[in-house]
């Protein structure tokens, strides 16, 4: 799955769902548009064509027995409402984007792509590519796509990245990670980021035997996908990276987080490190040597789990105070604990605001950057869903004063929320 949250609070069969959730139901990944970029630019608003806009917004919730990704379409965000019963069911889904005015749906059951077309303004399926009998593990960080014919998806155990066409929905080559490869040591591919003014994709990538221990320092994959060639770069001074975010700014400079492996290395690993925040230049290929902020020193000591863009140098994290760890026995308890506040990081002057507003809540997941808006889901409740509980989710826009304006609530967790037209 894209995000350890997707491991517990995957999905239903939706028509079990509806008799269980309709009296729960709220009335009701990212800046993807319909031109030839993609959500990995997720510093910058990519142009819209002019008319009436189109949004997806998806929702993952589970059940005993299935996992379901619900997607709907709507011309307006706020107030929208999302009756249940009128998503599209995807069973095994796990993510979504949108390029050239189609949405691609990456399935971890099925090991497919699927290509859906808007006819009506309404999704319908179309052509699937196949990703089974490759050794994959999943099927998803589908945000990097290039182009009409080339898109990218890394398949870390075989230490391969697979090429293939949007268009023709056909895998086309693959490419060598081998130099990746270390002796005695599994590997984690963590999510990429494709420069389009130059095609590089950069990349997260970790060295781990099973989470118990870590090659704890930072790794950065850089594929030219002009010259179809590897280089890679590692920066001892930074901690291992999970990769719950990351995004290129308004200049197309690429900041990245080395966040403890989402805390894994500060909570239970000797030798910790404090989570960083990198930068590549717009241009460049290795990480600028003249820039490294360390959260916790802006935060009052409190972690940085999650990173996403706002916009002028601030970005959103969840701040993790490290002194609520002695009251849990395991990551995962601090983790998913109702205890986190969200916070606002400003790199141009230095400094951090707690969003006051924002309620206490465990990590928060893939944030949603569209038409400017900086939009963040918070687990705010449970819904029952076929006679177990599931999260249920707001998400609330955050804005530059450090406040947070809720926009509307969902069974499951919500992502992507994503202009396509």
């Amino acid at each position: 799955m894209t995000m350890l949250a997707r491991l517990s609070t995957c999905c239903a069969l939706l028509t079990l769902m509806c008799s269980a959730c309709e009296d729960d139901a709220p009335p009701a990944k990212s800046d993807r548009t319909d031109s030839e970029e993609t959500s990995s630019d997720a510093g910058t608003d990519a142009a819209t064509d002019a008319g009436d806009p189109l949004y997806l917004i998806g929702s993952s919730v589970q059940t005993t027995d299935n996992s379901t990704l619900l997607l709907w379409t709507t011309p307006e965000l706020d107030g929208a409402e999302l009756e249940l019963s009128e998503g599209e069911q995807i069973i095994g889904g796990v993510d979504a984007v949108s390029f050239n005015g189609a949405v691609y749906v990456g399935n971890s059951e099925k090991f497919t792509v699927t290509r859906y077309e808007l006819e009506d303004d309404k999704l319908v399926a179309g052509d699937s590519v196949s990703f089974a009998n490759r050794g994959l593990m999943y099927v998803s960080y589908l945000n990097t796509i290039l182009s009409s014919e080339r898109a990218f998806l890394v398949n870390p155990d075989q230490l391969e990245i697979i090429e293939w066409n949007p268009t023709e929905m056909t895998i086309t080559k693959t490419h060598s990670l081998e130099a990746l490869a270390r002796e005695g040591w599994g590997v984690e591919y963590r999510g990429g980021f494709i420069r389009k003014s130059d095609g590089k994709f950069f990349f997260y990538w970790t060295y781990t035997n099973q989470r118990a221990e870590f090659v704890n320092d930072f790794v950065l994959g850089v594929f030219d996908t002009k010259t179809d060639t590897l280089t890679f770069e590692v920066n001892e001074d930074c901690p291992a990276s999970a990769g719950f975010g990351g995004f290129f700014d308004e200049q197309e400079d690429l900041y990245l987080i080395a966040d403890s492996f989402g805390l894994y290395t500060q909570f239970q690993y000797e030798g910790a490190k404090p989570a960083c925040v990198l930068r590549v230049k717009k241009g460049e290929d290795k990480l600028d040597s003249d820039f490294k902020v360390i959260p916790e020193e802006l935060m009052g000591g409190k972690a940085p789990w999650g990173f996403y863009y706002l916009a002028d140098g601030v970005a959103y994290t969840s701040g993790v105070d490290p002194a609520v760890f002695e009251d849990h026995d395991s990551l995962f308890e601090v983790i998913f604990a109702p205890v986190h506040t969200g916070w606002l990081l400003d790199f141009k002057n230095g400094e951090a605001k707690q969003i006051e507003d924002l309620p206490l809540d465990g990590v928060g997941f893939e944030s949603h950057r569209v038409n400017g808006r900086l939009l963040v889901p918070r687990t705010t409740g449970e819904v029952v869903i076929e006679d177990i509980m599931s999260s249920e989710s707001t998400l609330f826009e955050i804005k530059p004063d450090a406040t947070a304006k809720a926009v509307f609530k969902l069974p499951g967790y919500i992502a992507p929320v994503v202009r396509v037209r």
